[in-house]
């Protein structure tokens, strides 16, 4: 554990253990390997503590401010760890490791805003990850259509459906997706219409997949417009990719 365990158990520990704590915590958020929410959030709540003890000469207005400071450093360093790609609901936390986070009235407006900036702050820095994430789904779309198929699907599988919880299809353009989605094999392409279905049933669109609704729409016009210019059953095969969606 880091040496916010040694502050934070401070009845069991000399003074000076605990000031050699203080300096080695200074001294990582100086070299930012601090980067795990609930080891911030211990580090910080335990610097409000000392600070309200007057044990440090820091106001807790500047340790919050040290907290905003600290964290815009993390994110323009490409230090944060990104959000769970496998979005679930978690309550929020008043604890981690087995400990609850010191937390006392006088600095609980501040402990309160902790947790919604480090998960705004993870979601920017998953976001900057999105470019490579595209990547892979274009390859797969044209070369292993089957793996893009549950990458993009709901199924509660961690390790398969990994872009199945983030809007990352709306970061296709909607000509190219379909452009892509009718060269590939044709024997596929209902394939791909099953995944599209899967993804959005259950309200996901209304969820976490709300910024890919007018994606969809602009993909079914797309698809539309490609039928009206073809004819037969070429017209009839491109209008029942729509079937579902």
């Amino acid at each position: 554990k880091g040496p916010w365990f040694t502050i934070l158990n401070f009845d069991l520990y000399p003074t000076t253990d605990v000031d050699n704590a203080l300096e080695e915590l200074y001294k990582q958020f100086e070299e930012m390997q601090i980067i795990e929410n609930g080891e911030i959030q211990h580090s910080i709540n335990l610097l409000f503590m000392l600070s309200e003890a007057k044990h440090i000469d820091k106001t807790i207005d500047d340790i919050y401010l040290f907290f905003l400071e600290y964290v815009r450093k993390l994110q323009k360093n490409n230090k944060f760890p990104p959000a769970d790609l496998f979005t679930e609901y978690e309550p929020i936390r008043d604890s981690a490791y087995g400990y609850g986070y010191w937390i006392n009235d006088s600095y609980k407006h501040y402990s309160s805003k902790l947790n919604k900036i480090l998960a705004q702050q993870q979601q920017i820095a998953l976001r900057k990850r999105y470019p490579q994430f595209l990547a892979d789904l274009r390859n797969n779309l044209k070369e292993d259509t089957a793996k893009f198929c549950e990458q993009i699907s709901r199924n509660g599988l961690k390790d398969i459906n990994i872009y199945g919880y983030i809007a990352i299809l709306s970061s296709f353009k909607p000509h190219e997706f379909v452009d892509m989605w009718l060269s590939i094999d044709m024997t596929n392409w209902h394939n791909v219409r099953t995944a599209l279905v899967n993804r959005y049933s259950g309200g996901s669109l209304h969820g976490d997949l709300t910024d890919e609704g007018p994606w969809l729409k602009f993909v079914k016009m797309n698809i539309r417009h490609r039928a009206s210019k073809a004819s037969g059953i070429d017209k009839l095969r491109i209008s029942r990719l729509l079937i579902g969606l």
